[in-house]
């Protein structure tokens, strides 16, 4: 899954999303273009002898660029809610320390909440476990066969087979059909991480990757 960002990394990417320039930095927070240059492109890390930054210039940073330190310094991936209670997410006990336990990817946790199409899927599981619409499409299937049931008795043979037929088809089960679509969703949502986090697979700059165990 994906890794933690370098200070530089964070720094780099804070500034070109805001469409800023070195100079800009500077200006909003006093620290010189060469020691901001630097930060974003020479270190790699905030320990690195040739960086030599201070906490001083991180709070700075972070005062610009309206982030905690935490996040700049590698500690929290959130950029805009840096503090919420847990009454408001609204989770149970239970779930709470399934994320505390460890056992959970929690990056792909949230990468998955956050997709666009992650709203649908939760969505078609809600009508699935609440029946929305399996008791309505029961109802419509119980009124099918009693219109069945009619022609057999009044139609003709030729006619009474087609019409048969096609009523026979239009018969689904409602939990069997509920499933398929939020299968599919489930797939297509799926798929689309995977193609998002396809580089991934492949072996990374130092050799490390699924191919290497095989060696």
């Amino acid at each position: 899954m994906q890794r933690n960002l370098l200070l530089k990394e964070r720094l780099n990417g804070l500034r070109k999303d805001r469409k800023l320039t070195l100079k800009d930095v500077e200006d909003g927070t006093g620290i010189p273009s060469q020691t901001l240059h630097r930060l974003e492109y020479d270190s790699p890390d905030l320990n690195a002898r040739e960086t030599r930054v201070g906490y001083q210039d991180i709070v700075a940073l972070a005062k610009f660029y309206d982030v905690s330190t935490d996040y700049l310094c590698g500690l929290t991936e959130n950029l805009t809610h840096r503090t919420v209670t847990i009454d408001k997410l609204r989770l149970s006990d239970e779930a709470i320390a399934e994320l505390m336990s460890g056992k959970l990817n929690t990056r792909l946790l949230s990468e998955i909440i956050a997709h666009p199409d992650f709203a649908e899927l939760l969505a078609a599981l809600e009508v699935y476990i609440d029946r929305i619409v399996s008791e309505k499409m029961d109802i419509t299937n119980k009124v099918t066969k009693v219109a069945i049931d009619r022609i057999k008795k009044k139609n003709a043979p030729a006619a009474k087979d087609e019409i048969l037929a096609t009523l026979t088809e239009s018969i689904i089960d409602g939990d069997d059909y509920i499933r398929y679509r939020l299968t599919r969703r489930f797939d297509g949502l799926a798929q689309s991480l995977y193609e998002a986090h396809r580089k991934e697979t492949q072996a990374d700059a130092d050799g490390y990757g699924i191919l290497k165990t095989f060696k």
